[in-house]
């Protein structure tokens, strides 16, 4: 499977958002031997989930926006994710109908 966008940095570096608990979230940036983690609201966390499946370059770019990188060698501008592909019409109409039903279990 193709990727469906990729990191722009000179860094390699990963970030995702995740359930660490009942009502517990975090999102977790990892950058070599460099991790950053912060706590976040189960909203924050379900827009960051409903974002990713239409756009996951923009989820991931949000997430990086909420990170402090004081006392790292980065700087939020060191960091860009660009989606490769973008979702016709008809697909973002059926994943937002899908989205509506991940609340619903």
């Amino acid at each position: 499977m193709k990727p469906t966008f990729e990191l722009v940095s000179k860094y390699e570096a990963d970030i995702w958002a995740e359930a660490v608990g009942i009502d517990k979230y975090r999102i977790l940036f990892v950058s070599g031997n460099f991790r950053l983690s912060r706590p976040i609201r189960r909203d924050e966390y379900v827009r960051y989930r409903n974002t990713f499946y239409l756009s996951p370059s923009r989820a991931n770019n949000e997430l990086l926006d909420k990170l402090s990188f004081v006392g790292t060698p980065f700087c939020r501008k060191d960091f860009n994710f660009v989606d490769l592909i973008e979702l016709s019409p008809e697909a973002e109409k059926e994943m937002m109908a899908f989205i509506k039903t991940l609340d619903q279990i």
